[in-house]
Order: C-alpha cells, then sequence, then structure tokens
C-alpha cells in the first residue's frame, strides 16, 4: 500500500510506480496481471521517463491543472512524461497477459483518459504533447528537463500483447 499525493504526485506516487514496474519484470507469457483502475490514478502512480523529477511533475501538473485544457488534452502531456501511463503499465508487464477493471470519473469514459490509460496502448506522446504545448503558448512556461525530455527522440515502442480493458462502472 501507497499513500500517494492526489490530485499532484508524490513520492510514494512514484515508488508505488518502480514497485509495480520491479514486480512486473517477473511476469511471463503465462501469468496474468490484474490491474484495477479508477480516477485520480494518474496521480497516486506514477514513474517519470528518464530525466523528469518529481518537482518537474509537479509543476507541470500545477501548469496544466488550470490552462484550461481538456482532460484528454492534459493526459497527453501526462502520457510523454511517464513509463506507466498512455499503455506504459500493459507494456511493461510484457509477455504476461493484462486484464483490467476500470471505474471511470470522466464524462463519456474514455479509457484512455481514466487515470491517464495506463493499460490502454497509445503510440507515443510525445510529438503531440510538445505540439499541444506549443499551440496553446504554455511551452515557455514548462520546466527546462520538462522541454528537454519532449524534445528527445524516442526509439520506436517495442510491440505488446494487446491488454483486455473492461469499464465496469462510470458516471452514469
Amino acid at each position: 500500500v501507497f499513500l500517494a499525493g492526489h490530485p499532484h504526485p508524490s513520492r510514494a506516487s512514484i515508488e508505488a510506480g518502480y514497485a509495480a514496474m520491479n514486480l512486473l519484470k517477473k511476469c511471463g507469457s503465462e501469468d496474468v496481471v490484474w490491474v484495477l483502475i479508477s480516477g485520480g490514478g494518474s496521480a497516486l502512480f506514477e514513474l517519470p521517463v528518464p530525466g523528469i523529477e518529481l518537482d518537474d511533475l509537479l509543476e507541470t501538473n500545477a501548469l496544466l491543472l488550470h490552462s484550461g485544457l481538456s482532460i484528454q488534452e492534459v493526459n497527453t502531456v501526462r502520457g510523454a512524461l511517464s513509463q506507466v501511463k498512455a499503455g506504459g503499465l500493459a507494456r511493461m508487464a510484457h509477455p504476461a497477459r493484462v486484464v483490467s477493471l476500470i471505474i471511470s470519473d470522466v464524462i463519456g469514459d474514455p479509457l484512455g483518459s481514466i487515470a491517464s490509460g495506463p493499460t490502454v496502448l497509445s503510440p507515443d506522446r510525445c510529438n503531440s504533447a510538445r505540439q499541444l504545448l506549443m499551440d496553446k503558448d504554455l511551452w515557455p512556461r514548462l520546466p527546462k528537463r520538462v522541454r528537454a525530455v519532449l524534445n528527445q527522440t524516442r526509439p520506436p515502442r517495442v510491440k505488446t500483447r494487446r491488454p483486455t480493458n473492461k469499464l465496469i462502472g462510470g458516471n452514469q
């Protein structure tokens, strides 16, 4: 159990991310990883990409939450800065089978937006996050390390087994 932060990530949020990564390294192709996801997971569970520190996440998250961006736009940026969001958790579990049970707090229940979609595979969001932040005039207000990471070229993502994502509850 990690008593992590919300609506902003905390040191415990990152500890939870490392704990999950270390556990998932032990998974094989015959394993099934059950994941329970609910709103709030974006802050409660985090593992930043190399080069990003907790202070960078806090500053960026505060900027995003007060910017007027939609939750989908906020999650585009969050996903670009995280190893667990935007399907990152499912990629860490490879080659195991991943089954997620999801409770939505997002209008319309888009699975990739609930807790920033840790088991919803999506393309690398780095380019789209950078362009969004430039278009919304937020780029110069970002921490220097965040801009540096978003300007890096990343290797292509390794193919992974498609997770099963099941919405079991929402606002309706």
